[in-house]
């Protein structure tokens, strides 16, 4: 049986296939990579590190997915404490009442009266402490500036008070128009949370 040839990778010649070396050249007759026995080994070693990988990372992605759920489950409660306790952040603020008066110009205004409740640990006001807006139809309204109604007074608003203590504030704001519904928030000026609270008067 004639012996299987090959071509010498350096040369060019005709050798056997089972020589160690070119009879032409002398250069070593390397059996392909795949015939080795090692790669076959480093091969099943990648496939098992690879479905390994893809298992674990199967695993990481439940791990992951899991912690958002009970993120929304709290941030949900969160929200809804605000709007029970009227809670938002380190203090309580309560839209109690509002009413419609004039301007200096005589461009009508509402008054909105909140209830500022300090529960920090440091004394504080509710002008600093307390970031408030009013809106008709998404737009904001312009804080207004009041002389002829005796009954309003913007002091409290920068007032401090001491941990525990409870004081109304009011806040006059200029309608932009006299039939749409007033939306007021208020929120934490300088806090963590998002907690917000929220009340909508019809001036009609």
């Amino acid at each position: 049986m004639s012996e299987k040839m090959t071509k010498c990778k350096s040369c060019g010649n005709d050798m056997a296939t089972s020589a160690k070396s070119c009879p032409n050249c002398g250069a070593k007759n390397k059996k392909p990579i795949f015939k080795k026995w090692w790669f076959w080994v480093i091969i099943v070693v990648i496939l098992i590190g690879i479905i390994g990988a893809a298992g674990g990372g199967d695993n990481m992605a439940s791990e992951t997915t899991a912690p958002s759920d009970d993120a929304s489950v709290t941030q949900a409660a969160a929200e809804t404490k605000a709007v029970k306790d009227n809670e938002v952040g380190s203090y309580q603020v309560e839209i109690k009442n509002a009413r419609i008066t004039e301007d200096y110009e005589g461009k009508p205004v509402v008054v909105i009266t909140y209830g500022f409740t300090n529960n920090s640990d440091n004394p504080a006001s509710f002008g600093v402490a307390i970031e408030d807006a009013a809106f008709q139809n998404d737009i904001g309204l312009n804080e207004a500036y009041i002389l002829s109604d005796d009954s309003y007074s913007s002091d409290n608003q920068l007032k401090q008070i001491k941990t525990g203590a409870t004081l109304d504030v009011e806040v006059a704001y200029e309608l932009n128009d006299s039939e749409s519904d007033v939306v007021v928030e208020a929120k934490e000026l300088f806090g963590w949370t998002d907690d917000i609270v929220t009340k909508i008067f019809s001036i009609n």
